[in-house]
């Protein structure tokens, strides 16, 4: 359920509920994933508990003024996605975070501070990075307009990538799509 371009997910949270429960009265087989910003923690908990097997969270930025000046919530906070992470990484959901790539904003050190932070703080599975496709010149300067500091620490993704691989060894997935889960439900 959910693409970045149809809106979030969790708005039409009703009609997914009873689709996941008319799924799982019929079969287990099968995964049935969410992809989200993560932001109404409520209706992730009571998809998990009919069904929801793996969830993608798209986030920009670890770094909580980051994340406030891209995603620009309303009614919620990032915190309330951390939360929604950490609680569906708790049930043994897939967490997977859609992280949205830019070079320069979040592919330095603080950056993969944030990175290791979140994974041993909160927990998630995977990585997806993609590419956000925005002006750089207009992104830079709204980021300045909104005096937000940007570590100039450059690493670069493909650094991001092998010291996070050296840090968590086989307990965490990077890719760009959703794994496929071999034997996560057989009956």
């Amino acid at each position: 359920f959910g693409q970045g371009c149809e809106g979030e997910p969790l708005l039409n949270f009703d009609n997914i509920y009873k689709a996941i429960k008319i799924v799982r009265a019929r079969t287990t087989k099968g995964i049935i994933n969410i992809n989200t910003n993560g932001s109404i923690t409520k209706n992730i908990e009571k998809l998990i508990y009919v069904g929801l097997d793996s969830i993608r969270f798209s986030i920009f930025s670890f770094n909580k003024n980051i994340y406030n000046f891209y995603h620009k919530p309303k009614n919620f906070t990032f915190e309330n996605v951390l939360h929604s992470i950490k609680f569906s990484y708790s049930k043994n959901i897939h967490v997977s975070i859609n992280l949205l790539h830019f070079p320069g904003i979040n592919d330095n050190k603080q950056e993969l501070k944030n990175l290791i932070y979140y994974k041993e703080k909160i927990g998630y599975n995977m990585i997806q990075f993609r590419n956000l496709n925005i002006d750089q010149d207009f992104l830079t300067t709204q980021l300045k307009k909104d005096n937000i500091y940007i570590n100039k620490n450059y690493l670069g993704l493909i650094a991001i990538i092998s010291k996070l691989k050296t840090k968590f060894k086989n307990n965490i997935l990077f890719g760009y799509y959703n794994p496929y889960f071999e034997n996560k439900k057989t009956t």
